[in-house]
């Protein structure tokens, strides 16, 4: 199953996503990230605003382990859902578990 990361409001709205259907996560190891480690691959994860600067340098690292051209299409579409949840309040940045492909509603 695949993960789906996305940015949404305070209402949960989803605004932008990504989804990881090359399980690029399920295939690292994030144990000793400060972050990361806390991914859920099951369940729900979400990064708030205040969190993003140390999720973004974490991830950058992660990142490095990125081969195929999906997965790192994949890392650079969650740098940029990341970044979107810096720039304003009231964003967050979830990593929905064993999600199927879903549409966008934005």
């Amino acid at each position: 199953m695949a993960m789906l990361v996305c940015v949404r409001d305070e209402r949960c709205l989803t605004l932008n996503s990504a989804i990881d259907t090359g399980d690029f996560l399920r295939t690292v190891d994030c144990s000793s990230m400060q972050l990361l480690r806390f991914i859920d691959r099951y369940g729900n994860t979400t990064f708030n605003r205040l969190q993003i600067d140390e999720f973004l340098h974490e991830w950058n690292e992660l990142s490095r382990l990125a081969r195929t051209p999906e997965e790192i299409k994949f890392v650079r579409d969650v740098v940029a859902l990341a970044q979107e949840c810096k720039r304003e309040p009231h964003l967050y940045l979830w990593f929905v578990g064993d999600s199927r492909p879903v549409a966008s509603t934005a």
